[in-house]
């Protein structure tokens, strides 16, 4: 048996390109008292980031069904078929002349963006593991610019004058069972500090993350997001992904003859026939080889299958819900 030893050099070159190329060392903070210190950016390495003079780049995104999509409308100021869809269900009722219902609020909510940031930091305790990721929402991000506006503590980031971070984690809970985590109570340290031996600044400064393209490369094209997001087959999304951003929520649905949040129905023929869809399988976006659907016999009465094509657009968001629940 011939066996072969490790190709180190292999090794290291390979985690340094999924650390250049989109990995990432995610940290959590636990509840208490977390103490980081953040990390500023290498223009070597976040050279936009450290140009604009900031410690963070933004990842917000979307979560549908519990995937989460970053948002190119967000990030990259490019067309995002989530949040048109979400624009869409307030620009009908205004249009209408009315405010938007419970419901229709409920689904747009869902729809809305959520605000995120990634930051280089480096754990007090955690040091063996080198530089980790940081995300944090818009209120943590508050909270450290009020900081860096105090000129009593000025920029904690500074590698030789500025101050660790005590990030204080509590677990709140609401009215409505929902737990979610308070921020409030964290502060720097009151003593500035270097952020470590000239060897440890060192080392962390040249292996730090680059943040950019932790996002970017990962931000889906419209049409792949469209069809993700919304479940639908890759037929489907290429009739509609191009003019999307020019149709109301019924003409959206008319398009493709469906809800973007299901599978496919019957087609509506002149005369009130109907025509069965192709039999397929829809896995989170993805759909299997389409199974040609027996023709439908010519049929006097209107057909009894609601469509899509005939439905308002209050029937559409009811239906829409329908199917989210189940």
């Amino acid at each position: 048996m011939d066996l072969k030893g490790i190709n180190i050099p292999g090794l290291v070159d390979f985690l340094n390109k999924q650390k250049t190329g989109g990995g990432g060392n995610y940290w959590k903070p636990k509840d208490g008292d977390n103490i980081i210190r953040i990390i500023p950016p290498n223009p070597e390495i976040n050279p936009d980031i450290a140009a604009n003079q900031l410690f963070f780049t933004e990842s917000s995104s979307h979560s549908i069904e519990g995937q989460v999509y970053f948002c190119p409308e967000a990030l990259v100021s490019q067309k995002c078929p989530i949040c048109e869809a979400r624009r869409k269900i307030y620009g009908g009722a205004k249009r209408a002349g009315r405010d938007v219902t419970v419901q229709e609020k409920s689904l747009a909510d869902s729809f809305g963006t959520k605000r995120r940031y990634i930051a280089n930091i480096v754990v007090r305790g955690e040091e063996d593991k080198g530089v980790q990721v940081y995300d944090f929402g818009i209120k943590v991000l508050e909270k450290l610019v009020k900081i860096m506006s105090d000129p009593g503590y000025g920029d904690i980031t500074d590698l030789v004058n500025g101050r660790d971070f005590v990030l204080s984690k509590k677990s709140r809970r609401g009215p409505d069972g929902k737990e979610w985590p308070d921020y409030d109570s964290s502060l720097p340290k009151s003593m500035a500090s270097p952020a470590g031996t000239n060897e440890q600044i060192s080392k962390w400064m040249g292996t730090q993350f680059d943040l950019k393209k932790m996002v970017i490369p990962r931000i889906l094209p419209y049409e792949k997001l469209f069809e993700l997001a919304f479940s639908i087959t890759p037929e489907q999304a290429r009739k509609v992904a191009p003019e999307t951003h020019d149709k109301t929520m019924t003409d959206l649905a008319a398009s493709i003859n469906d809800s973007p949040f299901g599978n496919a129905s019957a087609t509506v023929l002149p005369g009130g026939t109907t025509e069965p869809a192709a039999a397929t399988t829809v896995t989170k976006g993805y759909t299997s080889e389409a199974t040609p659907a027996p023709a439908a016999a010519p049929a006097a009465a209107p057909a009894t299958t609601p469509s899509f094509q005939t439905m308002t657009t209050d029937d559409l968001l009811k239906e829409i819900q329908r199917r989210q629940n189940g």
